[in-house]
């Protein structure tokens, strides 16, 4: 699988050319005849940008990883851009978070709570020079984290706002932060569904963007005045030839064996919009 800092895997390459059935999710491999599954990045990173812009959010940190090639994050960073630019602004990169390794699975393998430590003061030291950032945008939850506890350490959790992507579940659905709830329940099960068509023969070079959420921070457990679950996602189904709607794939007869698949049902339950898809 691909991880942070890498666009391709050595051995995902290698079944694309056997014609082995693979379908990722998340990370997309670009210019590759691979199917895939998961969350248009770029247009969800635009909408949560935009949720700090509405709010006269100017001066945003944007706080990622240090891991450059990652498809999925050069996503949510155009995104974001895009967000600033039809506001008619420039992001400003200066006040950016580039360079954090604790989260990275190679340095919190084997540096763990040392790592982390030396993030914190990191980012606490950035924090203090640029007292003009006014929010923080993480690109994970587990950044978000990272940066509220060195703006706790200031006494600024208050001030500053943290949006990011996903979240912590919880049985109260308390939620820390506003952030990109992505469907991830419905991107491995129309994954498996995909995988098993092609096991069957279907060559079809698939790729479906599901519909994900804009979920509000929430205090105490209960939705503040203005929390809302804002809808945004689009759902689509593509290839490089061909079109298709929504209706078309839950038609579909095939089932994988020893699966039960009620597709129809389910995009129902999940709000899908019926539509064409252009094709990329």
């Amino acid at each position: 699988m691909c991880v942070h800092d890498e666009n391709y895997s050595e051995s995902i390459l290698e079944m694309a050319v056997q014609h082995f059935p693979v379908v990722t999710i998340d990370r997309r491999l670009k210019g590759v005849p691979i199917s895939f599954v998961g969350t248009d990045n770029e247009a969800a990173s635009r909408e949560l940008a935009r949720y700090l812009l509405d709010r006269g959010y100017r001066k945003t940190c944007f706080v990622k990883p240090h891991a450059a090639e990652t498809s999925t994050l050069q996503e949510r960073i155009q995104g974001f851009k895009k967000a600033y630019n039809e506001y008619g602004l420039f992001a400003d990169e200066s006040l950016w978070i580039t360079d954090i390794r604790a989260t990275l699975p190679a340095y919190h393998q084997y540096r763990g709570e040392q790592q982390l430590a030396e993030d914190e003061e990191k980012i606490i030291e950035f924090i203090q020079k640029h007292p003009e950032i006014d929010s923080y945008f993480a690109v994970e939850y587990s950044l978000a984290r990272i940066v509220y506890t060195c703006l706790r350490k200031l006494g600024l959790q208050e001030k500053c706002p943290v949006v990011c992507f996903d979240g912590s579940d919880n049985i109260v659905q308390e939620s820390m932060f506003t952030h990109v709830k992505q469907n991830e329940k419905e991107i491995g099960s129309l994954s498996v569904r995909i995988l098993a068509d092609e096991i069957r023969g279907d060559d079809e070079v698939k790729t479906v963007l599901v519909p994900y959420h804009i979920r509000e921070m929430t205090r105490g457990g209960r939705q503040t005045e203005s929390d809302r679950m804002l809808k945004i996602g689009k759902s689509v189904f593509t290839n490089r030839f061909k079109k298709h709607t929504l209706k078309e794939i839950s038609d579909r007869k095939l089932k994988p064996v020893g699966l039960e698949w009620n597709i129809q049902r389910r995009m129902r339950q999940n709000g899908y919009k019926q539509q064409n898809a252009d094709c990329r």
